[in-house]
């Protein structure tokens, strides 16, 4: 069994902090830090505190158990990773894009042609108002689904993953959800690297959003009207805005 300080340590810099600032937060004093990395603990509702906030059992975080499951949990988690290799089999490898599928995603996310390529440019719609037209366009909203479905195993791929993602994030940041509060709901790592671009040192999180986080923010976030909108900011799918549109002219439809 690990001790609990060697416990404590790895497990605040999984969550991107330190014991000391952890320990700030909660109001325990730093003489009390020196004595637990010398070899003391903390007594049971210091480390329950300590425990809840790092999201793991006390027994784990005072090196009783090797595992980090709470107890009312493990039922969920066992069913969770039963079902991961059916998940796993259903993944896909990264692909090329063709150069006429990439123009139609360009314009669709009414991005600049570099943006896609460039992981260090930050997004910027091309035209203030978006061209409605595009939105009849749903095999180009399919196939960008699709690109986030896939496993990001080359380079080229990773990067383009992670600037859709920015068009995600920027799209929904005009409804009023952070990224504060996306990462309450998408790994809070990655959802860092997305943002500010300062790589982790854990290299897994280094990536953009995948279908399965699109999919927790919608069901998640009753704001979000449909996969459209994150990607396109545009709330009405085509059919309705023609239908307005021909209402608005005196057009019976």
């Amino acid at each position: 069994m690990a001790d609990f300080w060697q416990v404590c340590e790895t497990t605040c810099e999984e969550h991107d902090t330190t014991v000391r600032a952890l320990a700030k937060e909660l109001g325990i004093s730093p003489a009390t830090v020196t004595k637990w990395k010398n070899g003391s603990v903390p007594n049971k509702e210091i480390a329950a505190k300590m425990a809840a906030k790092l999201d793991v059992s006390v027994s784990y975080l005072l090196g009783d158990e090797d595992i980090s499951i709470e107890p009312e949990k493990k039922k969920a988690t066992f069913k969770t990773l039963f079902s991961i290799p059916q998940r796993w089999i259903s993944l896909r490898s990264g692909f090329n894009v063709a150069d006429e599928d990439m123009s139609k995603i360009i314009k669709y996310l009414n991005c600049d042609m570099a943006f896609p390529f460039n992981e260090l440019i930050e997004y910027k719609p091309v035209n203030e108002v978006y061209p409605v037209k595009n939105l009849a366009d749903t095999d180009t909203l399919h196939m960008i689904l699709n690109i986030m479905d896939k496993c990001a195993d080359n380079e080229k791929f990773r990067i383009l993953q992670v600037q859709i993602s920015k068009v995600v994030f920027y799209h929904l940041e005009k409804i009023g959800i952070t990224s504060e509060m996306i990462s309450q709901r998408v790994d809070p790592k990655k959802v860092k690297y997305i943002v500010t671009g300062n790589k982790n040192r854990d290299k897994t999180t280094n990536y953009g959003l995948n279908f399965s986080d699109l999919a927790c923010l919608a069901d998640n976030f009753k704001e979000i009207p449909n996969y459209q909108y994150m990607f396109t900011g545009q709330k009405e799918n085509i059919a309705d805005m023609l239908i307005r549109m021909l209402g608005e002219n005196g057009i019976e439809v």
